[in-house]
Order: structure tokens, then C-alpha cells, then sequence
């Protein structure tokens, strides 16, 4: 028979394993599910057991918190079934479904639509020498084409400053300085 600490180290390990580039996402997390499962099933009250349910709630499966000590020494209508063994509960329709491997929540940007209508209503004649003066460095400066690069690159992984920088360089190209 495993112990408390036992189920809890293996249930933490497959959690760990758990992950959105992982190729056996699906077995760790039925292990994960399983180990605290059964850790909250035969140790109910245990300090284990708060944990095994914090394992669960981070993989979006609810547990009924057990009855009070005292009411589980009562006598049993059913002595097959204790009323401190846990099932998972339903997740209530109403609740959105957390992806915990999402960077951050999806939001509509009004950033994006406020720095295109600003670039749209720029007149033609800047928008042409803003490209030629870009267009003249990538041809006659060497190795700017890194340089744009390397900005891509940090740009691809930080749009909040992408949008700080463009909505500066449309201030610029708006004042005309």
C-alpha cells in the first residue's frame, strides 16, 4: 500500500511532465488525476490531501471537500460508500474553461485598429519617404538587414513594445519632426 507521500511526489511528477509541447500530455495527466484521486481517497483529511486537490484544480477538475471529522464517524446508511471518499464534481456550464497553459487571456486589441486608422490617415507623400528612407538603409547600409531582423525578432516577442514604438513613430511621422 503506497503512502501519502508517495502518492503526492508521483502525482507532483506527472504534473510536472504535463505540458502543452509534451507528446504524452494525455498519460500524465491521467496519472496526475489518478495519483491524487486515489490520495484523496485514502487520506482524506491529510495535508497530502489539500494538495492532491490543488493538483486537480490545476488541471480544471473540481473535489468536493470531505465531511467534517465528526460526520464521518457516524454510522452509514451504506457502509459500502464513506461519505469522505471524494468524486470529482461537474464543472458548472457557466464557468468558462481555463487553458492554464495560455500566456495570457484573448482580448479584442483596440490598440492594433487605433495605430491602423492613425497609419491609414497619414498622408501618402510621408508614408512614401518613411519606405524610401527604410528601403535606402536595407540597401546601401551592410548588414542593416540583420539589424532589421534582430528588431523583428524582439518585436515578435514583445508586442506591447511594438505597439509603444509605432504609436511614437506615427506621433513623429503625424508632427512631421
Amino acid at each position: 500500500m503506497a503512502s501519502a507521500d508517495e502518492l503526492l511526489r508521483e502525482a507532483q511528477y506527472a504534473l510536472q511532465n504535463v505540458g502543452p509541447g509534451s507528446t504524452d500530455e494525455h498519460k500524465y495527466t491521467v496519472r496526475a488525476k489518478s495519483y491524487a484521486l486515489q490520495l484523496i481517497q485514502k487520506y482524506p483529511h491529510s495535508i497530502e490531501a489539500a494538495q492532491a486537490r490543488d493538483i486537480l484544480g490545476q488541471l480544471n477538475i473540481q473535489i468536493a471537500k470531505p465531511a467534517s471529522r465528526t460526520l464521518a464517524r457516524r454510522p452509514l446508511a451504506n457502509p459500502l460508500r464513506s461519505p469522505a471518499t471524494a468524486r470529482p464534481l461537474a464543472v458548472p456550464a457557466n464557468q468558462p474553461k481555463v487553458n492554464r497553459f495560455a500566456a495570457r487571456p484573448t482580448v479584442t486589441d483596440n490598440q492594433w485598429r487605433t495605430i491602423f486608422k492613425r497609419f491609414t490617415a497619414v498622408p501618402s507623400g510621408k508614408k512614401r519617404v518613411f519606405f524610401g528612407i527604410l528601403l535606402l538603409l536595407v540597401v546601401l547600409v551592410p548588414f542593416s538587414l540583420f539589424f532589421f531582423a534582430g528588431l523583428l525578432v524582439l518585436y515578435a516577442f514583445n508586442l506591447p513594445l511594438l505597439k509603444q514604438h509605432l504609436l511614437l513613430l506615427l506621433g513623429r511621422i503625424e508632427s512631421g519632426k
